[in-house]
C-alpha cells in the first residue's frame, strides 16, 4: 500500500479535520473507537491493563515523540525507549576530523566543513578520536522543514561532532554534538544515543523569524564506519499509527487514549519518504522484524509489532516476505505482527502483502456509528460497516478480523490533518488489544505464544450482518471474549502448535495451491474432480525434536457446504505430516448468479481452529445487456461479474444517474472495476454524479488491460452523499480480430499496412476507419542485481504526453517489498513522475515540459539484501510532435463487415516517416466506428518493426 496504505485512496476520501474541543465526549470513541472492541469496558473493571509490560513496535515511516500523547505512559516512564531507521534515508557519513584546540575552544574540520567547539567536551575524546559529518538541510523537507535558518537557501548543512565519551564505557559511550541553528558552532555538552539515555536532538532554533521550527532526531550509532543514523517523522503516518495503538492522553486530554496506553513504543522506521509513498527499502521490513524478534528475546517481553504498510499481493501467501516473516514467527514464542490488509477493495482477491501470512493478524477496516458524525462528516443511522476501500479475501482466508479504520490521532506538528483513514489505521487498533492480551498473560503467569493469542482474539470476533467472511473475517473482536478465551488456553496444559496450515488445490493455477477453495471459472468444476484439502500443523522451532516427532491430534473438518461432497470429516495429525481431505463440487450452488460463500472450519481437539471459505462466482453476465438498475444506497457496495470470452476485443459499460424529481439528492455512485486476478483497473476515475455528471462511458481493450476471464464490476455509494442514486449500467462486447498487427511494408515513401478485418458479432456492422501512426514504441527488459534499475530515453517533443508501461514477472514481484517509480527531466533531479508500483503491472503518464533525455529509474525494495537479478519489462511510447494520418486505401469499408468473413484493408501513410531507433517500433492505431462516428466498435493497435 506504500507502500503507505492510507495515501492510495486521499484524493476519493479527502477527510478533514472537525476537532472542536468544546464538543468532545469523555470518552473520545467517536474520535478514536475503544467502545466497540471492549476496550473502554475492560479500563472500567481492570484499569491498570493498560499493555505495560508489553512492547509495542510501529514499523513505519517514524514516531514524533514530542507530540501529545506519544511522551509518557500512565505510569510516567517514556513512551519511546527505542528508535531506528531501517529505511537507510538519513544516514550521515562521519570522518575523521582535524581538531585545533585552544585555551577554551577547538575548531573541527573536514573537508570544506569547519565548526567550532568547546574545547573542554573534546578534551574527553578517547585517544583524540573525533568524527564529523554533514546532513542538507534540503533532506528535511519531508520531516517538516527545509530553510531551518531563514537564510532563503536550502543549500545549507547541518554538521555533527561524533567522538566516544571516555567516561562511558561500551557501545552506548559516543557523544553526538550538533549545530543545530546553523551558526558554526557548538554550545552544549551535545547527546547521547537515544536508546541509551533518551536524548532527543533538536535541528533548528524554533527562534521567531526563523523558521520557528523545531525537528526532533532520535540519533543512532552504528559502529560500522562508524555512521550517524538519524531517526525522525519524515511523515505523520508511523506517529498516527502509534498513537492508535498506544497512545496516551492525545492532544494532551486526559481519558484520550490509544487502545494499548500503558505499552511502550520502540519505532523502526522502514519507508523512505523521499520516494513515492514512503516506499519500503532493501531489507527494511527484515531487518526491522528481526530488530523486534531480537527485543523481546533479549528484553524477555512480548513485543507486538504493528506493520501498516504493504502492496498489493499476486503470489498470495507465497511473497518472500510473507516466507520470512512466518519463518521468523516460528522462531518466536513471544512476537506477534499485525498487518493492515490494504486498501485495494471492494474487489475479490485483493489483499496485500505481508498481510497474507499465515501466522499474521490480518485486519480489515470498517467504521462505527458513531464516527460517521465526527470524522465521516455525516451522520449516519446505520450501523457498523466494513469500509469500501478495505482489501477483500479471495484465493486467501484473510482477512482475521474487522476493527474501525479511521480515528483522530497524534500527528507531528507539520500535519494539518489528525484524521486519517485506511486499514493502516485499523491494523494498530489490532495491535493495541493484541497487546492487552500479553499484558493480561503476563500478569496471569501464563506461558502461551503468538498463536495463541491470535487464536483467541479471532474467537472473540463477531461477525456483522450481511458481511461475509472475505469482506471481515471473523468480524470485530471483543477485549472481555478475547481475555476469556485466553484463560481457557491456559488452563490446558498441553503444547499447542501455533497454527494450521491449509493449502487448497487451484484449477486455475494449479502449481499454487491457497489456503482457501476460489471457483472463478466459467465453467463450473466436473463433478468428478477430486480436489485435495490439506492440513499441516505448524510446529514452533522451539520445541524439542522429541516434541515435534511425538506430536499428535485429530482434526475435524465441519460446515461444509449442501454443493459440495466428501470422502472423510475427520482425521490424525502427527508431528509436521500433512493429512489430506478430498471433496468433489458436484452440483453448483444454489444461487444461479453472483458470488457464493461458505464457511467450513477445521478444529483439533487441543484447541486449534481454522476457517476455510468455499467462493463460488459465476457470471451475471456474458457481458451484452443490462448489467444492474436501481437505486445505490450511501456507503452501498453492489457487485456484479461479467465473463470476458477469450474472442471478445472490446468492451464497453454505460453507466447513467437517474435524477427523478426536482428535488433529488446529491449523490456519487463510483464504477470500480477488478480484473480477473482483482487488480484495479483505473480506480475511481469512472463515477456519475447528481447534480450534474449523469452520464459516464468505459471503453476497455486488448491494448489497456482487457483480458479473457471473470471481471468484478462494482458500484460504490459515496459516504459522502445525501442519499441514493439510482443508476442504471449497460455492458457491450465486439468480437473483431486483429487487435494488433506487427507486420508493414515500405513502398517508395509510403508505410502499407495490411492485414484482414473479421467480425465474430452477431449481426453485421457498418463501419468508418480513422487511422493515426502515433509515435515510436520502445520494448525493453530491464534487469539489476542492484536496488536501482535505470533506462534513459530521448522525448523530441512537448505537445503530447509520455506514456510507458511496467510489468514485474511474479518471481520478481515476489522478491519485493516496493518498487518506486520516479522519471527526472534532462540534466536534472527534478521528477516529472513520483509513484510506485501498487501492483505489478501498472501504467504511468506524464507531459514533458522539455526536449532531451529523461530517465526512468526504479528503486526496489528488496526483501532480503542478496543479489539475485531482478527483472522488469517496460513498453515506452514516445509520440511524435504531430501523429501521421493513415488512409484507408480502396473501398474495402463500403460495404457493411458481415460476421465470420474477413475483409483484407491496407492503410498507408501519404508521406515518409523516419525509421524508429535499434530495438523500436512504430506503434499507432485504426479506430472503427459506427457510421455515424459516435461509437468506437474496435481498434486495431501497430506495433511493428520498421521493413528491412
Amino acid at each position: 500500500m506504500v507502500r503507505v496504505w492510507t495515501l492510495a485512496f486521499c484524493l476519493v476520501f479527502a477527510l478533514q479535520p472537525s476537532f472542536s474541543e468544546a464538543k468532545i465526549p469523555a470518552d473520545y470513541s467517536d474520535l478514536l473507537s475503544r467502545d466497540v472492541v471492549g476496550a473502554n469496558a475492560i479500563r472500567k473493571t481492570k484499569p491498570s491493563l493498560d499493555g505495560r509490560n508489553v512492547v509495542v513496535a510501529i514499523l513505519d515511516t517514524g514516531v514524533d515523540p514530542t507530540v501529545p500523547g506519544l511522551q509518557i505512559t500512565p505510569d510516567n516512564r517514556p513512551k519511546l525507549i527505542a528508535a531506528r531507521d531501517f529505511s537507510d534515508q538519513d544516514l550521515v557519513s562521519l570522518n575523521r576530523a582535524q581538531v585545533e584546540t585552544s585555551d577554551t575552544f577547538a575548531m573541527v574540520r573536514h573537508g570544506d566543513h569547519t565548526v567550532r567547539v568547546n574545547g573542554n567536551h573534546l578534551s574527553k575524546a578517547i585517544d583524540g578520536r573525533v568524527w564529523l559529518g554533514s546532513y542538507k538541510e534540503a533532506s528535511l523537507q519531508g520531516a517538516g522543514g527545509t530553510d531551518m535558518d531563514g537564510n532563503g537557501s536550502t543549500d545549507d548543512h547541518f554538521l555533527f561532532v561524533v567522538f566516544r565519551d571516555k567516561d562511558v564505557p561500551g557501545q552506548d559511550g559516543w557523544r553526538i554534538l550538533v549545530d543545530a541553528d546553523q551558526n558554526g558552532q557548538m554550545e552544549g555538552p551535545g547527546s547521547r544515543p537515544f536508546n541509551a539515555t533518551g536524548d532527543i536532538l533538536l535541528l533548528g532554533d524554533g527562534k521567531p523569524g526563523r523558521t520557528n521550527v523545531q525537528i526532533p532526531v532520535m540519533a543512532y550509532i552504528r559502529p560500522a564506519g562508524p555512521t550517524l543514523e538519524l531517526h525522525m517523522a519524515s511523515g505523520s503516518h508511523g506517529t498516527h499509527v502509534a498513537a492508535i495503538a498506544a497512545g496516551h492522553r492525545l492532544m494532551a486530554r486526559d481519558g484520550f487514549d490509544g487502545i494499548a496506553p500503558g505499552s511502550q513504543i520502540i519505532s523502526l522506521k522502514i519507508g523512505d519518504t523521499s520516494l513515492s509513498g514512503g516506499a519500503s527499502t532493501t531489507n527494511a521490513k527484515k531487518r526491522a522484524l528481526e530488530y523486534a524478534a531480537q527485543w523481546s528475546q533479549v528484553h524477555d517481553v512480548a513485543v507486538v509489532a504493528n506493520i501498516s504498510y504493504g502492496i498489493g499481493s499476486e503470489t498470495e501467501g507465497r511473497h518472500e516476505i510473507e516466507t520470512f516473516v512466518d519463518d521468523l514467527l516460528r522462531r518466536t514464542p513471544r512476537l506477534s505482527v499485525v498487518v493492515s490488509g490494504g486498501n485495494s477493495g471492494p474487489g475479490l482477491s485483493t489483499i496485500g502483502t505481508p498481510a497474507g501470512s499465515l501466522l499474521v493478524t490480518t485486519a480489515a477496516a470498517g467504521y462505527t456509528q458513531t464516527q460517521t458524525g465526527p470524522l465521516l462528516r455525516k451522520q449516519r443511522r446505520s450501523g457498523n460497516q466494513t469500509f469500501f476501500f478495505s482489501s477483500r479475501g479471495g484465493e486467501l482466508a484473510k482477512p482475521d478480523i474487522l476493527t474501525p479504520g479511521i480515528a483522530f490521532a497524534s500527528v507531528p506538528d507539520y500535519d494539518a490533518f489528525p484524521i486519517k483513514a485506511g486499514t493502516s489505521m485499523a491494523a494498530p487498533l489490532a495491535a493495541g488489544l493484541t497487546s492487552l492480551m500479553w499484558d493480561h498473560a503476563h500478569r496471569s503467569k501464563y506461558t502461551l505464544h503468538h498463536g495463541d493469542v491470535k487464536a483467541a482474539l479471532i474467537a472473540s470476533a463477531r461477525p456483522l450482518k450481511g458481511q461475509l467472511h472475505l469482506d471481515q473475517g471473523a468480524g470485530i473482536p471483543n477485549l472481555s471474549r478475547a481475555l476469556r478465551q485466553l484463560d481457557r488456553l491456559a488452563r490446558s496444559k498441553r503444547p499447542r502448535p501455533l497454527a494450521l496450515s491449509v493449502s487448497v488445490e487451484d484449477r486455475r493455477h494449479p502449481d499454487n495451491p491457497t489456503s482457501a477453495f476460489f471457483w472463478r471459472l466459467h465453467a463450473r468444476p466436473e463433478a468428478s474432480d477430486l480436489f485435495q484439502l490439506k492440513v499441516t500443523a505448524v510446529l514452533p522451532d522451539w520445541w524439542t525434536p522429541e516434541e515435534r516427532t511425538r506430536y499428535f491430534s485429530r482434526v475435524k473438518w465441519s460446515g461444509q457446504p449442501g454443493w459440495i461432497t466428501t470422502q472423510r470429516k475427520s482425521a490424525g495429525i502427527k508431528g509436521t505430516e500433512p493429512v489430506s481431505f478430498g471433496f468433489r463440487v458436484p452440483r453448483t450452488p444454489g444461487k444461479k448468479q453472483g458470488l457464493v460463500e461458505a464457511t467450513t472450519v477445521l478444529q483439533t481437539d487441543d484447541g486449534l481452529r481454522q476457517v476455510v471459505p468455499f467462493r463460488y462466482v459465476r457470471a451475471d453476465s456474458d457481458g451484452n445487456g443490462s448489467l444492474f438498475r436501481g437505486p445505490v444506497s450511501v456507503g452501498q457496495v453492489v457487485r456484479r461479474f461479467v465473463q470476458i470470452d477469450p474472442d471478445v476485443a472490446g468492451w464497453t459499460l454505460d453507466i447513467k444517474a437517474t435524477q427523478k424529481g426536482a428535488h433529488a439528492l446529491p449523490g456519487t455512485t463510483f464504477l470500480l472495476l477488478h480484473d480477473p486476478e482483482g487488480r484495479r483497473i483505473q480506480p475511481y476515475t469512472h463515477y456519475v454524479q447528481i447534480p450534474g455528471h449523469t452520464k459516464h462511458s468505459i471503453h476497455l481493450d486488448r491494448e489497456n488491460g482487457l483480458k479473457a476471464g471473470i471481471w468484478e464490476v462494482l458500484l460504490y455509494g459515496h459516504h459522502r452523499g445525501e442519499g441514493p442514486v439510482s443508476v442504471e449500467v449497460t455492458s457491450q462486447t465486439s468480437r473483431y480480430s486483429p487487435t494488433r498487427i506487427g507486420n508493414v511494408e515500405r513502398k517508395k515513401d509510403e508505410l502499407h499496412f495490411s492485414f484482414s478485418l473479421q467480425s465474430n458479432d452477431a449481426e453485421a456492422k457498418r463501419l468508418s476507419a480513422n487511422g493515426q501512426l502515433l509515435g515510436t514504441l520502445v520494448r525493453k527488459t530491464l534487469e539489476s542485481k542492484t536496488n536501482v534499475v535505470t533506462h534513459t530515453f530521448t522525448v523530441d517533443q512537448t505537445a503530447h504526453p509520455v506514456e510507458f508501461e511496467l510489468d514485474m514477472p511474479e518471481k520478481s514481484w515476489a522478491a519485493v517489498t516496493d518498487v518506486a517509480v520516479l522519471v527526472s527531466e534532462p540534466g536534472s533531479t527534478k521528477t516529472v513522475v513520483t509513484d510506485a508500483l501498487g501492483q505489478r503491472i501498472a501504467r504511468f503518464r506524464f507531459t514533458p515540459r522539455t526536449k532531451g533525455k529523461y530517465t526512468l529509474k526504479l528503486v526496489l525494495g528488496r526483501t532480503r539484501g542478496n543479489k539475485a537479478s531482478l527483472s522488469c519489462e517496460l513498453r515506452l511510447k514516445l509520440p511524435y510532435a504531430s501523429p501521421r494520418k493513415l488512409t484507408l486505401k480502396g473501398k474495402g469499408l463500403r460495404v457493411p463487415i458481415y460476421p465470420g468473413i474477413e475483409r483484407a484493408l491496407t492503410f498507408v501513410t501519404p508521406s515518409s516517416v523516419p525509421a524508429p531507433g535499434p530495438d523500436a517500433f512504430y506503434f499507432g492505431r485504426i479506430d472503427f466506428r459506427d457510421r455515424d462516428g459516435r461509437a468506437t466498435w474496435h481498434t486495431v493497435y501497430i506495433e511493428s518493426p520498421p521493413p528491412e
